[in-house]
């Protein structure tokens, strides 16, 4: 096999591989591991089923490589050749006496509690739910090694116990039984997904983004339409053709935009009959304003005088009107909103982050809060919902799981005791692409939080309907983590500047 179908090989696994274990490789080894990267001593590791802990190895792999401490991976190394003497030969390899036993825990944190604590859970999720055999033999061994002090303190147990909940709820669901319990779940939880996208990746040709652009001005224009100032709305082609001052309103996405040397503001519209442009003068103090913050691509509505170009006397966004009515249940009931937890960071907020799970749960606040709690129908979370892997340079010194998997195995151990439906969308740091619309979870890297029964996965952005009855028509919730935003923050002054 080519070098470089090897390369894609791990890459399309989401595994980088070293030049020098690429160097000894005719085809690619078996993805069955935690590690995000391979190399010639992880090849030793998995192949002699050593137990390491994966996440302290990684980072003396990143040390090693950036040249910061070598120290520390040698002293893994050291740890990995001596557990291979002892399988081929028998025998126990021993630290020198010289060695100080409390430097050398705290340095490379290899101890037998670790290993055996590793040997048992790795055991436990490749148990099979009918193996009764295989579960006694654990149960027996948990029981030697309790009775020998190694293991099992109340942090090793649970740690083991809330693992093995995750993984094995993950490992052993069918997805389309689950995609039914889920349809069910909704039903009675008076969930409508209204819109949500699912499109499978695909190339994409310039007819595509001539639809998308057809297709947003259309909406946006529907809305303007209903603006009292644009009553009189002319096409482009229209105006363009008239040889007198006239009075129009138009509609049109924005093409271009310039300031004069008088500086004034000139702006090119074009709707799908034609281009006009637009100025807009200095003396309209409010008006003028207005226009420097508008964008290109926006679609606007303009009122003013045609002699040319267009003199504006208006500008028109496409608002919600205020006029709208606001929604009200017959009955009381709350949703609340989150967004970036970002589990996995060194900063994440673990123990804010569980008195409000508590505080959901009934378990936490004054009788006040646990009353609002009690009424908390929906839970929404939008977005970077985990730190990710590689998102930026340097990041594995944030990191405080390295695993994107472990990641997310994390964020549903605090999840699976809220039974009330959860929402959760991508953000640009959780697994997936970066563009938008972002697809929901439904790969094997967030395996762990999709297949909790009450997590409800949606795309960024999407559009969800709740609470609804036979006497109301329920909230539409607009999820959406903002990635485009940015371009607003960096291009708008006013949003710049007020922060």
């Amino acid at each position: 096999m080519e070098k470089q179908q090897i390369i894609s090989f791990y890459l399309d696994n989401n595994v980088l591989i070293s030049p020098e274990l690429l160097d000894i490789l005719d085809k690619p080894f078996p993805i069955d591991t935690k590690f995000s990267v391979l190399n010639r001593d992880i090849l030793l590791v998995t192949e002699y089923k050593i137990p390491i802990n994966i996440f302290d190895y990684e980072q003396a792999v990143v040390l090693k490589e950036k040249n910061h401490n070598k120290r520390l991976y040698e002293k893994f190394k050291e740890y990995i050749y001596n557990n291979i003497r002892s399988q081929e030969t028998g025998l126990t390899i021993t630290k020198k006496e010289s060695e100080s036993d409390s430097t050398e825990k705290k340095i490379t944190e290899i101890n037998p509690e670790d290993i055996l604590a590793e040997r048992i859970l790795a055991e436990r999720q490749n148990t099979s739910i009918n193996n009764v055999a295989s579960s006694q033999n654990i149960i027996k061994e948990e029981k030697n090694l309790q009775e020998k002090n190694l293991l099992l303190n109340e942090d090793a147990s649970e740690k083991i116990t809330t693992e093995k909940f995750v993984d094995k709820q993950a490992d052993n669901v069918d997805e389309s039984v689950l995609d039914e319990r889920k349809k069910e779940f909704m039903r009675k939880n008076r969930i409508k997904i209204i819109s949500d996208y699912s499109e499978k990746n695909r190339k994409r040709s310039v007819q595509d983004f001539v639809g998308f652009f057809n297709s947003r001005f259309k909406e946006l224009e529907k809305i303007l339409r209903s603006r009292q100032e644009l009553q009189n709305l002319t096409s482009i082609s229209r105006i363009i053709s008239k040889k007198e001052k006239d009075n129009v309103a138009i509609i049109g996405t924005v093409y271009d935009k310039q300031v004069t040397k008088n500086n004034n503001i000139l702006l090119t519209l074009e709707d799908q009959t034609g281009m006009v442009k637009v100025v807009i003068t200095q003396g309209k103090e409010e008006l003028f304003t207005l226009a420097q913050e508008i964008q290109l691509d926006e679609i606007i509505g303009v009122t003013g005088i045609y002699d040319g170009l267009i003199f504006a006397n208006n500008i028109l966004l496409p608002d919600i009107p205020l006029t709208k009515e606001l929604k009200k249940s017959p009955e009381e009931g709350y949703f609340v909103v989150i967004t970036d937890p970002q589990v996995g960071n060194k900063l994440f907020l673990e123990e804010e982050f569980i008195k409000f799970l508590q505080w959901l749960r009934g378990e936490a606040g004054n009788n006040a809060q646990k009353d609002i709690a009690s009424k908390v129908k929906y839970l929404f979370i939008v977005g970077d919902l985990v730190e990710g892997v590689g998102i930026y340079p340097d990041q594995e010194y944030d990191l405080s799981i390295i695993d994107v998997r472990d990641q997310y195995k994390k964020l549903a151990e605090y999840l699976k005791d809220i039974k009330i439906p959860i929402f959760v969308c991508p953000g640009n740091h959780d697994v997936g692409r970066l563009s938008e619309p972002q697809p929901g979870f439904r790969d094997e890297y967030s395996r762990a939080l999709w297949t909790l029964p009450n997590v409800i996965c949606v795309s960024n952005p999407s559009l969800i309907n709740i609470y609804s009855s036979k006497e109301f028509e329920g909230f539409d919730v607009l999820m959406y983590h903002g990635g485009s935003f940015f371009y607003y923050f960096n291009n708008i002054p006013s949003i710049r500047q007020k922060g």
